[in-house]
């Protein structure tokens, strides 16, 4: 990017164009291009980037949404104009054999479908009508046969025809060994223990397990396909709590936007669990907080708007202490 160039670096990437001998590439637009086609007349259609948003996000409306615009190959005459103004997503749009109108996805009837419409605006129709998943990966071939992606199959279909969904047989060869049964006898970390000691959780493979110090029985609390870290036993024995990857979006278990967990400990009476808590200050100024063990209620300890972590009970649970930058030197300007 040059000194005028105001976006964020190694977020919004940047256009190169290379000739077929394979010559020195040059930079075509700084501006970010997604889903670039081509069409025989140089013109191209693309799909902008206003910020970050996760592509696989749906029904999502909001300033950062994608546009389709068009422009040229030209360096000399190129401009830039604005094709689609639905507040939803547009995006991955494909000439179509005319050259003069093209097939795109677009969420304006509820789930992502294909569209055609011209350059000039009008003319617009909805070629598929899919209501429960969203369609994929659109592309489109010079005789006008469509191929896309829809609830894990591919599709291909003529505009006024059905779809048809393609049936694909993948053989590979085998490329890991087969699952086979191990005694675990190291590698375990997490490791907690009640008051009484009688009892040790650890976390072994990504799996919860718990042992005991007289005993030779180990017994596995978990068995799931996504990872378990950071276990500890409540002070009386009877509840485990860990971080899972499980069931995010319904706000089952414990995880956090990073790959490094939720710190938490124990209240002395097995009753609360004391964490940091994304608060008023916002993901990067976390609060302290207070959890119910049985996740009923939560309650706001520092509010302040500034950093407040590494916090820790004290006098057998009465009080807590806590680090914050809310004193500190912040420009507040």
């Amino acid at each position: 990017p040059n000194a005028d160039d105001g976006a964020f670096p190694g977020v919004f990437s940047q256009v190169y164009s290379v000739d077929t001998a394979g010559s020195r590439p040059k930079l075509f637009s700084e501006y970010t291009m997604e889903s670039i086609s081509v069409n025989a007349a140089g013109q191209l259609l693309f799909q902008d980037m206003k910020g970050y948003e996760d592509k696989w996000r749906k029904h999502h409306t909001s300033p950062i949404t994608r546009d389709i615009w068009l422009t040229q190959a030209d360096n000399k005459e190129r401009t830039f104009r604005k094709l689609t103004d639905f507040k939803g997503e547009d995006r991955n749009p494909c000439w179509a054999p005319d050259g003069k109108s093209f097939y795109y996805l677009e969420e304006s009837t509820g789930s992502m479908n294909v569209f055609r419409r011209n350059v000039d605006g009008t003319d617009v129709r909805q070629i598929t009508k899919f209501d429960r998943h969203p369609v994929r990966y659109l592309t489109v071939s010079e005789t006008g046969m469509l191929c896309f992606s829809y609830d894990g199959a591919l599709y291909t279909m003529r505009e006024g025809e059905e779809p048809k969904r393609l049936d694909i047989d993948v053989i590979v060869d085998e490329t890991v060994e087969p699952m086979i049964p191990m005694t675990i006898t190291g590698g375990a970390s997490s490791v907690s223990l009640p008051k009484d000691e009688k009892q040790v959780a650890f976390v072994a493979r990504g799996e919860v397990y718990v042992t005991s110090p007289d005993y030779e029985t180990t017994k596995r609390i978990t068995n799931t396909a996504e990872a378990e870290r950071n276990v500890t036993i409540s002070p009386d024995g009877k509840t485990l709590v860990y971080d899972s990857e499980r069931n995010v979006l319904d706000k089952r278990y414990n995880f956090s936007y990073t790959d490094f967990d939720l710190a938490f400990e124990w209240s002395p009476d097995s009753r609360w669990l004391l964490t940091s808590y994304i608060g008023i200050g916002g993901w990067n100024n976390v609060d302290v907080a207070v959890v119910k063990a049985d996740g009923t209620k939560v309650v706001n300890l520092t509010e302040s708007g500034y950093s407040d972590s590494s916090a820790h009970w004290a006098f057998d649970g009465k009080a807590v202490v806590f680090a914050s930058d809310r004193a500190g030197m912040r420009s507040h300007g």
